[in-house]
């Protein structure tokens, strides 16, 4: 039985390798037709392809098909980073098509479907979280990012977070794809052992989630697209790699 819809531009294809998982979707204009989660033990390097194959298969279309390609820029994992950030840029300029990159942080703000000011953290390891903010309008627009992106432990994430509350109510996310390291330990838990929020602030907002982000990624693509937005494609590491740090 074969996979029959009425496609509508842009048909996006759009893929996140920043974690241990592979995440990847397709989408017809802004409208999600199929995804594909995979958490393996082999390397992305070494599966991404087959698994674009798979989802390929799945819906009946070809890579020629692809309207524009779509991936997440980080934080996250800098191998898997690079082995998306690459895939996904060879294989736009090798059909000549249009190739968006997407801030991790963005897309997990956006996740929220909330306006307002979120304070977004993804694990980075070492018992550090990656960490910024965000506000949010009309559901899917980024107006500000305040506060420059960061990497720290809990009790840095938790000073700014004090500064922030003394000005706004905030919506604090985690990526629950991520398991905490038992160093750092759960961020969100630690903020509120902490105290949060501080007496004479506004308040706080705790959100874990666990969104298929390439979906998430594939929706705002299409939105950028239709605005004739196509932003560049450079990761965003936040930190140093090891090998710049020696």
């Amino acid at each position: 039985m074969g996979f029959k819809m009425n496609w509508a531009e842009p048909i996006i294809l759009a893929i996140d390798t920043s974690s241990p998982e592979a995440s990847l979707a397709i989408s017809s204009a802004e409208n999600i037709v199929a995804t594909l989660t995979v958490r393996s033990n082999r390397p992305h390097s070494q599966t991404l392809f087959s698994h674009i194959t798979t989802l390929l298969h799945i819906v009946e279309i070809r890579i020629q098909d692809i309207s524009a390609f779509a991936v997440t820029t980080g934080p996250g994992s800098f191998t898997g980073l690079r082995v998306g950030l690459a895939a996904i840029k060879g294989l736009a300029d090798s059909l000549n098509k249009p190739c968006l990159g997407v801030d991790s942080l963005d897309l997990l703000a956006l996740a929220t479907s909330l306006d307002g000011p979120h304070l977004v953290m993804i694990n980075a390891g070492r018992g550090e979280v990656y960490y910024g903010f965000r506000e949010v309008a009309s559901r899917d627009i980024i107006v500000d990012r305040s506060i420059s992106d960061n990497v720290g432990d809990p009790s840095t994430v938790s000073h700014a977070l004090i500064q922030y509350l003394k000005k706004a109510m905030l919506i604090i996310v985690r990526d629950e794809r991520f398991q905490y390291e038992e160093k750092g330990g759960d961020p969100i838990s630690q903020l509120q052992i902490d105290g949060m929020p501080p007496p004479g602030s506004q308040q706080a907002i705790f959100l874990k989630l666990t969104p298929n982000i390439s979906a998430v990624l594939a929706q705002r693509a299409a939105f950028l697209m239709k605005k004739q937005h196509i932003p560049l494609v450079r990761p965003h590491y936040i930190r140093q790699s090891d090998a710049e740090i020696h």
